[in-house]
């Protein structure tokens, strides 16, 4: 017969996360590497699904100057090949609630 008196039973706390097509199970142990990886998949377009049912995305949007028309409407680096965007986080909570949170401004393409 066991003593469970001095047994401890060590219990791990396990984090889910949907990225995609991928589920990631992971504890506090592996949390910030795992959270690199997802971070790197969001900013290549896949959307995040916490099990609370938050959604999270990265999207690039173009900075746009409201006063002017056209193509000047839009904020262009010296080369001319490279207009401003702001990274946006958004976040959509599952009572409908959504947060835009602007991560930082990058040059890129126009699409």
């Amino acid at each position: 017969m066991a003593n469970n008196n001095n047994t401890k039973i060590n219990r791990l706390k396990l984090l889910l996360t949907r990225c995609g097509d991928t589920l990631f199970v992971y504890d506090d142990t592996t949390k910030q590497r795992v959270e690199q990886q997802i971070m790197r998949r969001m900013e290549k377009g896949e959307c995040v699904e916490r099990p609370d049912g938050t959604k999270v995305w990265i999207e690039y949007e173009a900075v746009r100057d409201a006063s002017k028309s056209g193509s000047a409407c839009y904020i262009w680096d010296k080369s001319g090949n490279r207009c401003k965007h702001e990274k946006v986080m958004y976040t959509l909570h599952p009572l409908g609630v959504r947060a835009r949170d602007v991560l930082k401004t990058v040059w890129r393409a126009f699409d």
